[in-house]
């Protein structure tokens, strides 16, 4: 009797040990296959829809983890930006100087310098146009420069450095009126660009000083209108009767001096100006911004692509100390951001987003007098643009 007894629970003790060692080997197998940071899952899309599955190894372990998708298969071009900005609802601004030029992270170049004279060619670029304050003239004195290796561009005209602006820059517009702008340094400029090797013109490349978004400093004016004037028309179009006002300076540009010329912009930049944001109040900026916005989309030919550069960091250093908050600024560059942001996501075919200037800026270490930079961050900044627009 008292043998049998033992007998089971001898049976019973080997039992025990199994279901324990098997319960062993199922633990391991699972734990196995868990990240040991205990960080949350996340499930990341690709650009097809399909979840990401990653492996990473730890002590010869392979764990599984989601992780974010490796996008240094995409290009860094114009499809990329937008796709980002859509999606994220800002702008990009991943990646690092490296000495004199700055490289995004997660996309990638096909080559180091893009080829101007094949990418002007296939992308029909006649003329560039940018726009803005004396970050903007600083931009466009440095593209010139840059443009300069690929091209033999010569200086056409050019305003005089003073505050008033030049009547005979603009003497194509008929009965213009003048005021004096804030800035001595933002002096609109023409250059034509020709191939080393011939004649032949390439590019227009202009700059046009406009340091706020609305205000008045070119207009026009006309009293007593034919009877054949179509109001509902840009002045201009008006088979060249003096016809019609432009009562702001960006009615002027947009609706009258650009159809004046011989060659329509294919790219126009905006710088976005400084100006603004230290002179206006939120609702005031987020008006004019939007105003402005609507006169480029009902002015501008549909196969133009416009860009938006946000306003460079800026400190109260120097002779901004007086009245400059660097918060303030900030978040008046990032209301004026806000309302471009709608447009890049209404009109996709017509306004384009860049990199966030703001934030390359203010990693670059360029800064001179606490609003300008140096020429080595104008030039990258440029450089980054046109790969941009050239890659394919």
């Amino acid at each position: 009797m008292i043998t049998k007894i033992l007998n089971w629970k001898l049976f019973g003790f080997i039992v025990i040990v199994l279901l324990l060692s098997l319960n062993a080997l199922m633990l391991f197998q699972i734990t196995s296959h868990i990240d040991v940071s205990s960080k949350t899952l996340e499930y990341v899309k690709t650009e097809n829809n399909e979840t990401v599955n990653t492996e990473i190894y730890l002590s010869n372990t392979t764990r599984r983890y989601q992780k974010q998708a490796d996008t240094t298969n995409r290009k860094c071009n114009l499809k990329f930006l937008q796709d980002f900005t859509r999606t994220e609802d800002e702008l990009y601004s991943k990646g690092s100087w490296e000495n004199t030029s700055w490289t995004p992270e997660g996309c990638r170049f096909s080559s180091k310098d893009p080829d101007l004279k094949t990418c002007f060619r296939e992308h029909q670029i006649r003329k560039i146009l940018m726009l803005g304050d004396s970050n903007g003239a600083r931009y466009a004195n440095y593209t010139a420069k840059y443009l300069r290796r690929f091209f033999s561009c010569e200086l056409i005209k050019r305003e005089a450095n003073n505050k008033l602006p030049t009547a005979q820059y603009w003497k194509d517009v008929k009965r213009m009126y003048m005021m004096e702008r804030d800035c001595y340094t933002c002096s609109s400029m023409l250059y034509k660009c020709l191939t080393h090797s011939s004649e032949i013109v390439i590019l227009d490349f202009e700059f046009i000083a406009m340091e706020y978004y609305m205000d008045t400093e070119m207009t026009t004016f006309r009293i007593g209108y034919p009877r054949s004037c179509n109001f509902r028309q840009v002045p201009y179009l008006n088979k060249g009767i003096l016809c019609g006002h432009a009562l702001t300076t960006q009615q002027f540009i947009f609706n009258e001096y650009l159809y004046t010329q011989p060659h329509y912009p294919t790219v126009i930049i905006i710088i976005g100006n400084s100006h603004e944001l230290l002179r206006r109040d939120k609702t005031d900026l987020q008006r004019d911004v939007d105003w402005f916005l609507k006169v480029l989309k009902s002015a501008v030919h549909k196969n133009t692509k416009i860009f938006w550069f946000e306003p460079p960091y800026a400190t109260g250093m120097g002779w901004l100390a007086r009245y400059f908050d660097e918060n303030i600024y900030k978040w008046y560059g990032n209301w004026a951001r806000d309302v471009v942001l709608d447009y890049f996501k209404s009109d996709p075919k017509l306004f384009y987003p860049f990199y966030s200037v703001y934030e390359l800026s203010k990693s670059s270490g360029s800064l001179l007098d606490g609003i300008h930079y140096t020429e080595c961050y104008y030039t990258a900044i440029m450089e980054l643009f046109f790969k941009t627009l050239c890659e394919p």
